[in-house]
């Protein structure tokens, strides 16, 4: 059986109340926002923050917001726009995951890979991002010293900022990529890991490490 006018009209105070009902809002239902559909641009004088789908709509007239009492079509490039200040939000918090080869029978340099991950620790960043390689004698211990000894150089991905002794400020590739050399003379084993830059040359690279893992290199004769 079809459903009558005033079954639609039930339907809508209650998806109305539920929207008032979510956000705390103590409206009655015809002050909530409301979601509605139909062919042609809408023309109903509802509450601001209602929502209306044009069933005939091309892509830039499909789908309207109601703010400031007018009816507001959101475009293709505003949705582009959003989701473009999302990622890069996303990619403001990453996991590192840090790894040094050992340098055995006499060889100075080991292959350092550096990648960063989304919060959920699977989903590579989309942007850029600039953070420490750091190196120490000590493992997970805080504000460790640093490993004299060890020095980088020869990038393969990213670049390099800065750089000195036991340290390197690098910037990952578009994907949180960095690869580089680790340099070291002395028959020794080595911490690698990755921290958040504490200073940086370029603010739309920044970044916070919330984890990385602790990598062991061994330099040996």
């Amino acid at each position: 059986m079809p459903t009558s006018k005033l079954s639609k009209l039930n339907v809508n105070r209650a998806c109305r109340s539920f929207v008032c009902w979510a956000a705390s809002l103590n409206l009655p239902p015809d002050q909530c926002p409301s979601w509605t559909a139909g062919a042609g641009a809408p023309t109903a004088a509802e509450p601001n923050g209602s929502t209306y789908a044009r069933t005939d709509g091309a892509g830039n007239t499909t789908l309207y917001l109601r703010a400031s009492g007018s009816w507001v079509a959101v475009t293709l490039s505003d949705l582009s726009a959003n989701t473009a200040a999302i990622l890069a939000q996303v990619d403001m918090l990453a996991v590192a995951t840090i790894a040094v080869a050992d340098a055995p029978g006499g060889a100075t340099t080991a292959l350092t890979t550096v990648q960063l991950y989304q919060s959920d620790a699977v989903t590579p960043l989309t942007s850029a991002r600039q953070v420490m390689i750091l190196s120490g004698a000590a493992q997970y211990t805080p504000r460790a010293a640093l490993n004299g000894n060890t020095t980088f150089d020869t990038v393969t991905a990213g670049t390099i900022v800065a750089s000195g002794s036991g340290w390197a400020l690098v910037t990952t590739d578009a994907t949180g990529l960095f690869a580089c050399t680790a340099n070291n003379a002395a028959d020794e084993a080595v911490y690698f890991w990755v921290a958040s830059a504490e200073a940086d040359d370029a603010p739309a690279e920044r970044c916070a490490v919330i984890s990385s893992n602790s990598d062991l290199a061994t330099w040996a004769a």
